[in-house]
């Protein structure tokens, strides 16, 4: 009776949620913090913004990234992560074990980003794997966050 009911009212609750700017994210995404981004041209880094604060309220913009969970393990996520996976350094000083594994983290994440470019031959994931590839280092791909971006 509550799934007829809410089936039902499915369509009014879309509408709603649009019509207040939110809308609904595509299947598999979720709206989460992102403190920094670095903007790419094909290659070159161009600029890297900072999006949020240390404080803990201003945890960054709001995107739309991959719904992912890490039960344990090294498991990078595909082109938004911690700064353990991007870049290969634990910021918090009291986990002296998170830094030894940072290294593995940078590792899998430049490798997941590699897959991606040679699986869909995008000229964005491209430039992400040669720039990730060339130097230590989510991105915001000429004007496009990676959920913006074509399947193609």
């Amino acid at each position: 009776m509550i799934l007829q009911r809410l089936h039902d009212d499915c369509n009014i609750i879309l509408r709603q949620t649009e019509s207040e700017g939110e809308g609904m994210p595509p299947s598999g995404y979720v709206p989460k913090a992102v403190r920094w981004y670095v903007d790419i041209q094909p290659g070159v880094p161009v600029d890297v913004q900072r999006l949020g604060t240390d404080e803990k309220k201003n945890k960054g913009q709001i995107r739309l990234l991959p719904e992912c969970k890490r039960s344990s393990g090294i498991r990078p996520f595909l082109l938004a992560d911690t700064a353990a996976y991007v870049l290969g350094v634990n910021y918090d000083p009291k986990k002296t074990d998170a830094q030894a594994n940072a290294p593995a983290k940078h590792e899998a994440f430049v490798k997941l980003a590699r897959a991606c470019a040679d699986k869909t031959e995008n000229p964005l994931a491209i430039a992400v794997a040669q720039l990730l590839e060339g130097e230590a280092v989510m991105f915001e791909l000429i004007a496009k966050f990676p959920p913006e971006l074509d399947a193609t």
